[in-house]
């Protein structure tokens, strides 16, 4: 077999230490991410499939991200191990990019088109409520998750750990 790739040695690292990080007293959730709410974050472009591209901010979630920081989903799920591996990209959005995209109807399941340089497809897996990206009391955007650990997600990695202690 050959050797681990550097997106698989990094995925398996960061699967270790946030399984060790669960595993300590007091912590009782512990998540990855690219980005914390209120940092300055990236931005792109969501759009339908052969659609007008809406601009976007967009980061990347690690499994179990939405519920450490209590962003509670509207429709659909979390990211799993699968989607991580998957050859079709996944993406959980907010409301107010469903609501911009699918104005009438569900996103759930729905393709869409996300990068504006290297447009790609995307499979929408989970809706969550709107949250505050880069300020509070700012009107909510349109904004895009993708999996943390795919091999173009966000290159700074954050750990968000909940505690029971300080």
């Amino acid at each position: 077999p050959s050797p681990p790739s550097r997106v698989e040695r990094r995925r398996e690292l960061y699967s270790q230490a946030i399984e060790r990080l669960r595993a300590l007293p007091g912590v009782r959730k512990a998540a990855l991410t690219s980005s914390l709410p209120l940092m300055p974050i990236g931005s792109d472009c969501a759009s339908l499939p052969g659609g007008a591209p809406i601009k976007a901010t967009t980061s990347a979630a690690g499994i179990g991200l939405f519920d450490t920081l209590g962003i509670h989903f509207v429709a659909g799920r979390d990211f799993t191990a699968g989607d991580i591996v998957a050859n079709v990209t996944s993406v959980v959005v907010n409301e107010s990019l469903a609501r911009r995209l699918w104005p009438h109807g569900r996103s759930v399941g729905e393709r869409v088109t996300i990068g504006c340089k290297a447009p790609q497809p995307a499979v929408v897996v989970g809706v969550v409520r709107n949250s505050a990206i880069r300020a509070l009391g700012e009107t909510p955007e349109p904004h895009f998750y993708r999996p943390y650990a795919q091999p173009d997600a966000g290159y700074l990695t954050t750990i968000v750990l909940e505690t029971s202690t300080d």
